[in-house]
């Protein structure tokens, strides 16, 4: 009988439900394999080795070619199984004196001595030892280990000896090889490392605190303090932190620190000194990362960021809190080169109520290319002011998912001074501390608190999608001088409630102002109108208003007055409760020429709408002269007057009023303001309507009234019916009291 050559092991990858596995070596007993399995894509470990869950086939049990186990449980495709002989280094036969000598017997007891030194010899292969060819290398001894320390060679070759961190020069070992450990700063501070090393500190006031960093020690320059530090020695660890600087690095977040505007400046500096600029979108930029903590700045930050797609990203909107009262907390761009590209990112802004008028939480100077992005907001200030001028403008500012409240001062939120491209979608902004009015209570929003504003040059471009705020004095406010273009402003869905002044006010000074769209969009003024445009000078054109909700107003829904304003729309929208603070006003006022007001439901008497009831006295009222305008298909309840479309203080040209109805199915009335004087004596009017003009003559003392040249009536106390396109006229030595009634 003989034993094989073959290893002592046997290596397999099982496939999908495997179970039978051959070991081609020779064992004695069923209980003398090692057998270890490994699930795929772990990583080996000898407490593996399995016991109970296969079966050795006893049949072949002795063979010298081995035989083959059954696992209990199908394997996993993948699964590294190994199967070693675990042979017990003992020797369990003992020859008799006189006693048998078989050869059975014999063989057994060599293959096994055999099989056992194949055991050492297949441990021998897995350990590191010296080459045949080497000599000198007996009797080598070794220390006893000591955790965390380097094993190196003696000098006089006779074993191995411990050597700690320290000891380890870089001659022997490269510097960046072994970094030296401290538990803070201010440890590190205390070292004396030379040049060419790295350390690593396990935090930056104490070990755990989040701040470790690792840092390379360089000789003698200038450190900030923050991230880069002066050792003892005169050299610096400078923060190993390219492209993503952690302000724990800077110990900034602890809250205990009062103030820590000089933190930030030095990450702000340090990402300004890595950063680039010129290649916009090109360049990969620069994050500074804010983990999970209060960081105040009282004061704001003094260092700009002029470096191209540098970002401040927080951990979380809720956890990453930075704190301010004053200044401004960060500024992209100086206003010489163009900053492009940067963002405030998953973080919260919190001021208290407080806050300063003049604090401002971002200004942009010749940057663009900017995202607000996943931000909580506390008694915020002024969030945004973006430009200065025609020459340091501001462009393309994404705005999303911005929730939370602003405090109640007289700035705007967003500030938009010069400048093209602002896009705010998703969002949710009140003025806190503002008390909702009820009846005739007053609304106490400061007056230039206003959501969005431009006043003072020329913005081209902003949308505002599903965005609801409230509690502002005006929630959209622009004033356009002479010289200003402001222009292609688009609301969508957008949800303007509980304002005071005005939802939309705007103001023409001289200068231009075209495309103007609200779509759907809900606009509440408790005590003015929701829609308020005066432009007496400048081109003002293409304002339009769809499926827009007008409620409760202090007196109109919707103001136009000025001979500047052109071409507007209000199509399929619903006002109610206008009229709150006066009984006198209506639901629409006009004062302007070219405009149109259709397939809207107007002065709906009555209805409760965001806790009020209020109620109009006219429907349209329709200034002197004017021209152009379209009136149709409109519904209306009776307003206090009983007169609910339109109202017309005299005759201008191209009118259409048609196919207007009450709330009830009847015909409205049209009636003037107030009863006024009628024409001079024997003077001809003409009704340029297409509608019948219904005169109602009181009092006086009338020869004759005449209508198209033909007497109709005389007297005093008489109506006269004018068809469309007709002149009318009166003689009178008393003047009567004339009402000018259109009906359909």
């Amino acid at each position: 009988m003989t034993i094989t050559n073959n290893p002592s092991r046997d290596e397999y990858t099982a496939t999908a439900g495997q179970v039978v596995f051959n070991y081609t070596f020779k064992i004695f007993n069923g209980d003398e394999l090692n057998v270890y399995v490994t699930p795929a894509g772990q990583t080996p470990n000898d407490n593996s080795d399995l016991t109970t869950d296969y079966v050795v086939d006893p049949a072949t049990v002795g063979d010298e070619d081995g035989g083959f186990i059954t696992f209990n449980t199908p394997l996993s495709a993948g699964d590294a199984v190994s199967i070693v002989s675990g042979i017990p280094y003992d020797r369990t036969v003992d020859y008799q004196q006189n006693g048998d000598f078989l050869p059975v017997t014999v063989n057994n007891d060599n293959d096994r001595q055999v099989a056992q030194i194949k055991q050492v010899l297949e441990l021998a292969r897995k350990a590191v030892v010296f080459g045949q060819a080497s000599q000198g290398t007996s009797g080598l001894t070794s220390e006893a280990p000591v955790a965390k320390q380097f094993i190196r060679w003696k000098d006089d070759l006779s074993g191995f000896e411990n050597v700690p961190l320290s000891e380890l020069p870089s001659d022997v070992v490269p510097a960046d090889a072994i970094p030296y450990v401290f538990n803070s700063v201010a440890d590190l501070i205390l070292s004396d490392l030379d040049s060419g090393f790295y350390a690593i500190t396990s935090g930056y006031y104490s070990a755990g605190d989040g701040g470790g960093a690792m840092y390379l020690i360089v000789p003698a320059q200038a450190a900030d303090g923050f991230g880069d530090h002066t050792l003892s020695n005169g050299n610096v660890a400078v923060l190993q932190d390219e492209g993503r600087i952690n302000a724990r690095h800077y110990g900034a977040g602890v809250s205990s620190i009062v103030d820590q505007i000089q933190n930030f400046n030095a990450m702000i500096e340090k990402a300004n000194s890595i950063g680039e600029t010129g290649a916009g979108a090109g360049v990969a930029g620069v994050t500074i990362f804010i983990p999970d903590g209060v960081y105040n700045l009282p004061n704001g930050t003094t260092e700009i960021i002029n470096r191209d797609n540098i970002q401040i990203v927080g951990e979380s909107s809720s956890g990453s809190v930075i704190s301010g009262n004053l200044g401004t907390l960060f500024t992209w761009g100086d206003g010489v080169s163009i900053v492009i590209g940067g963002g405030l990112k998953n973080l919260k802004l919190r001021y208290d109520n407080t806050v300063s008028a003049s604090a401002v939480c971002v200004k942009m100077d010749k940057a663009s290319r900017f995202v607000f992005e996943d931000l909580q907001l506390k008694y915020a200030p002024k969030l945004l002011e973006m430009g200065v001028d025609s020459v340091r403008f501001a462009s393309s500012i994404n705005v999303v998912n911005v929730y939370g409240t602003c405090a109640n001062i007289g700035v705007p939120l967003f500030d938009l001074v010069s400048g093209a491209g602002f896009d705010f979608s998703q969002g949710s902004i009140f003025v806190e501390d503002v008390v909702v009015p009820s009846g005739t209570d007053p609304h106490d929003a400061v007056s230039g608190r206003s959501f969005i504003s431009a006043t003072s040059e020329s913005w081209d471009t902003v949308k505002i999608s599903n965005v609801t705020t409230n509690r502002f004095w005006r929630s959209v406010n622009v004033v356009c001088n002479t010289g200003v273009n402001i222009s292609n402003w688009f609301f969508s869905n957008y949800v303007s409630d509980y304002n005071g002044d005005s939802g939309f006010r705007f103001q023409g000074l001289g200068g231009n102002a075209n495309n103007y769209f609200f779509d759907n969009c809900w606009l509440v003024a408790t005590d003015g109108a929701s829609i308020d445009m005066l432009a007496a000078t400048g081109l003002v054109s293409g304002f339009r208003f769809r499926g827009c909700k007008i409620f409760i107003n202090g007196n109109n829904g919707a103001k136009f007055n000025g001979v500047a304003i052109d071409d507007v729309t209000i199509d399929g929208c619903q006002f109610s409760g206008q009229g709150r603070l006066s009984t006198g006003d209506s639901v629409i006022m006009v004062d302007n020429n070219n405009w149109k007001v259709i397939n809207c439901t107007l002065g709906i008497d009555g209805q409760p709408s965001t806790g009020y009831i209020a109620q109009a006295r006219y429907g349209i009222q329709v200034g002197v002269n004017c021209s152009n305008y379209i009136i149709e298909g409109n519904t209306a309840d009776g307003t206090l007057s009983g007169y609910a479309l339109p109202t017309h203080t005299s005759g201008g040209k191209d009118r259409r009023v048609r196919a207007n109805t009450k709330i009830d199915g009847s015909d409205p009335e049209y009636f003037s303001m107030v009863a006024s004087a009628p024409p001079p004596t024997g003077v001809n009017e003409f009704n340029y309507s297409g509608v019948n003009l219904e005169i109602y003559a009181r009092g006086g003392t009338v020869v004759n009234a005449q209508i198209n040249g033909v007497t109709v009536r005389s007297g005093a106390d008489f109506n006269l019916s004018v068809p469309p396109g007709a002149s009318w006229s009166m003689v009178y030595s008393v003047a009567p009291v004339v009402v000018r009634q259109f009906r359909d």
